[in-house]
C-alpha cells in the first residue's frame, strides 16, 4: 500500500508558532513530524509515499528529498493553488494508479498506532473510505461521527454546521479506495464536507475504525505543546 501525506496547507492556525516552517516540518523530540510519520509507516511495510505540497513546499522537498535516506521512495504532487483535502487527492491520483487502496494522512499529526489493524479492518469492510475515529477532548470544533456497531458511518459533521456532538470524531488518518476518485471533481473541493457525503448519498460504504491509540493533530499552539513540540 502507498501512502499520501497532505502537507500543502498554509497552517494559518499555527502561525503563532512559525510562519516560516510548514507544519509538516514542526519538530517534535528533535525530528520533524512528517519524518515520525514516515518511520512509523515504514514499520508496517509502507515504503512508497506521495507528499502533496504547496505553501513552503520547497522546504519539505529539501528536508525529505527522494526518501532514500529514510529507506523509502518519495514523489511530490504540487498544488499551484489550494485545492482542499479532496482536490489535492485527485491532483495526486496519478501517483497511486494501480493500487486499489491507499493511506491518506495529514502532515500535521503525531500518531502511534497499529497500522496493520486499520488496513485489515478496511479490507474486511470493503469500504470506499475508512476514517480512523476516536474520542476527542475538543469535539466542539471537530468533525463528530455517528456510526453503527460494526463501524458503518451514519453521518459526520461539525457542530457549527448543525451536526450533534457525539464525542467521537474523525481523525486525519484514512484509507481511500480508488473508487472514491470518481466522486472528486477537478478544482478545490473538501473531502469531508463534499466528497464523502456525496458518496454516502450514492450508497457507498463509509466506515470508521475506532481507536484509542495516540493520534494528535498540531493545528494549534496548544495541541503542538501537548505532543511535546520543540518550538514552544
Amino acid at each position: 500500500m502507498k501512502a499520501m501525506i497532505i502537507a500543502g496547507g498554509k497552517g494559518t492556525r499555527a502561525q503563532e508558532i512559525s510562519e516560516e516552517i510548514p507544519k509538516a516540518l514542526f519538530p517534535v523530540n528533535g525530528k520533524p513530524v512528517v519524518i515520525h510519520q514516515i518511520e512509523l509507516l515504514k514499520k508496517y511495510g509502507i515504503t512508497e509515499f506521495v507528499v502533496c505540497i504547496g505553501h513552503l513546499g520547497d522546504k519539505i522537498k529539501d528536508a525529505l528529498g527522494d526518501g532514500s535516506r529514510f529507506g523509502v521512495s518519495i514523489v511530490y504532487s504540487n498544488e499551484e493553488t489550494p485545492l482542499g483535502t479532496g482536490g489535492c487527492i485527485r491532483n495526486a491520483a496519478q501517483f497511486v494508479t494501480g493500487e486499489d487502496d491507499f493511506l491518506v494522512l495529514f502532515g500535521d499529526i503525531m500518531l502511534e498506532m497499529d497500522v496493520q489493524k486499520l488496513i485489515d479492518f478496511h479490507e474486511e469492510k470493503k469500504a470506499i473510505i475508512t476514517f480512523v475515529i476516536h474520542p476527542s477532548d475538543h469535539p466542539e470544533d471537530s468533525s463528530n461521527v455517528k456510526y453503527e456497531d460494526d463501524g458503518k458511518i451514519i453521518s459526520v459533521g461539525r457542530p457549527k454546521d448543525g451536526h450533534p456532538i457525539t464525542g467521537i470524531t474523525r481523525t486525519s488518518v484514512q484509507i481511500v479506495n480508488k473508487k472514491l476518485l470518481d466522486y472528486i471533481p477537478e478544482g478545490k473541493v473538501s473531502l469531508e464536507d463534499e466528497v464523502v457525503p456525496k458518496a454516502m448519498e450514492n450508497g457507498e460504504k463509509v466506515y470508521g475504525y475506532y481507536s484509542e491509540e495516540f493520534i494528535k493533530d498540531m493545528g494549534t499552539p496548544k495541541r503542538y505543546k501537548q505532543v511535546g513540540g520543540d518550538l514552544l
